[in-house]
């Protein structure tokens, strides 16, 4: 297993600006955006713009100008319109760097692929002229506010970046699971924006659901589970000692038993096709990124 050093960064600067000044020679290569003030998608902000999205009953203090009058007259109900406003997007990144992610056989832990994709996403979404925000999910919870340039987002990209903290499992304030983090982000994403969550789910459960139908119906939203390949299939490797980095608990597993490694080969693919069930029927866009492969090529399969 790789072992990352106590005080070295997961990204360098020169990998940065590496990152960033590929993202700048993509952008260069495409068509610019024609106004300096907006970016080039419509949010799902639903406001006073002029497309229209829907129809719902009229609210005390809804502008009376947006009253639909023939569904008004059809329902026998006050009825108004519903547009989506036309307006800057926005980018979400929640990054988790707790201590499941510090697992790697490629040679990068999982956290460091999890940081390398979060600046790619949020130097694109600079280059797009996009706000870019963010929390990141270690001992704690922090939340990064929204800014629109490298300065501003870089407090950001140096916490994705930072070397990885030694937390204790059994001390640590980051919930167990996921649930309070959906919340978390539901309070704090800018109506409309695009939601980023950069994980390897290891804790995502089918209750949260009706937490995911919230931000899919809220935000578009994205799950990028980061995955290095030795998690899928274990290996013939003898007997191996193993310690959760999430309960500290220690368990040895003989791997020259083909029927522990069978058994493991299966839950796994069954985790994996689970994780993606939840995101799916929750209307969410799902995407395996491995440390073991270039995270631009996997990224593409976004656009």
């Amino acid at each position: 297993m790789y072992s990352q050093a106590d005080h070295t960064p997961l990204l360098g600067h020169d990998e940065l600006e590496r990152l960033q000044s590929y993202i700048l020679e993509r952008r260069d290569r495409r068509r610019a955006v024609a106004s300096p003030h907006g970016g080039p998608a419509i949010s799902h902000y639903r406001g006073y713009g002029m497309e229209l999205h829907d129809v719902r009953p009229y609210h005390p203090g809804d502008d009376i100008r947006h009253m639909d009058w023939r569904a008004t007259a059809r329902s026998n109900k006050p009825t108004t319109k519903v547009f989506l406003e036309e307006r800057q997007h926005s980018l979400y990144l929640v990054v988790d760097r707790r201590p499941a992610m510090r697992f790697g056989t490629r040679g990068e832990i999982k956290a460091a692929c999890a940081a390398r994709v979060a600046s790619i996403m949020a130097f694109t979404a600079l280059a797009a002229q996009e706000h870019v925000s963010g929390l990141v999910l270690e001992d704690t919870m922090t939340h990064y506010p929204s800014a629109r340039t490298l300065q501003g987002v870089f407090p950001l990209l140096r916490a994705v970046a930072a070397p990885m903290k030694n937390i204790n499992p059994s001390t640590q304030d980051v919930p167990d699971n996921l649930h309070n983090v959906y919340e978390h982000i539901a309070r704090h994403a800018e109506r409309g924006a695009t939601v980023c969550i950069i994980s390897d789910f290891h804790d995502a459960h089918e209750h949260h659901k009706a937490a995911l139908l919230y931000l899919a119906d809220h935000f578009e939203t994205i799950a990028i589970r980061i995955i290095d390949p030795a998690e899928e299939t274990l290996q013939k490797a003898g007997r191996l000692r193993m310690t959760s980095p999430t309960s500290g608990r220690i368990a040895v597993i003989d791997t020259d038993d083909a029927t522990i490694r069978q058994r493991y080969n299966e839950l796994m693919a069954r985790h994996s096709a689970e994780l993606k069930e939840i995101f799916t029927t929750a209307g969410i866009q799902y995407l395996a990124v491995y440390n073991n492969k270039d995270a631009f090529r996997q990224l593409d399969l976004l656009s």
